[in-house]
């Protein structure tokens, strides 16, 4: 059974040493198996920024973003030498492996609104961090790790909503109980 869901923010796809750093983490964290997966970093934003004025729905910008997630997870799970699969619902043997990466556009168009429980926003207030924990939530895995560029303000996380460190459809899509690890992977 998939024991962590592992988010590494599109914001830490610029640092030039980005894989020694995953690297040495993961050789550090024990709580496996996992599954890894990135946000849409600097492809995200651009698409943002370009919604207005390109005439795109949310739901359609909320797509484009999750390919851009697709696209960083493949490139960064070159750099680590993982194998990528496609996340599927129900989930398959395939997925087993320590580290394995997920992409996640496949589940999120196709299955994921008939999962069960609270459907995902198709807009900007569910980011990468929301999709880790909705993820997290249909497979029922225990753990969340969100790598991020900051140490979190709080740990109380309406507080980190509010802030906006985390997303504001975060708290809504992670199951009860969810462990939950923010660490500043730029220290």
């Amino acid at each position: 059974m998939i024991q962590t869901i592992i988010k590494v923010g599109g914001s830490l796809l610029d640092l030039p040493d980005l894989n020694n750093r995953l690297q040495t983490w993961l050789r550090q964290f024990d709580i496996t198996p996992a599954w890894l997966m990135c946000g849409g970093g600097e492809y995200a934003d651009s698409i943002r920024a370009r919604q207005p004025w390109a005439g795109w729905c949310d739901a359609e910008a909320h797509d484009l973003a999750v390919l851009a997630m697709d696209a960083n997870t493949y490139e960064t799970s070159e750099l680590l030498g993982l194998k990528v699969v496609e996340l599927t619902y129900p989930k398959s043997e395939q997925h087993e492996a320590d580290y394995t990466a997920i992409a996640v556009s496949h589940f999120l168009n196709d299955a994921e609104p008939r999962c069960g429980g609270g459907v995902l926003p198709q807009n900007w207030c569910a980011t990468s961090d929301s999709i880790a924990a909705r993820i997290a939530t249909v497979f029922d895995i225990p753990n969340v790790v969100l790598l991020k560029s900051a140490a979190p303000p709080s740990e109380d996380l309406e507080t980190l909503q509010d802030c906006g460190y985390i997303d504001s459809a975060f708290i809504s899509m992670l199951r009860e109980n969810t462990n939950v690890q923010f660490i500043n992977l730029r220290e």
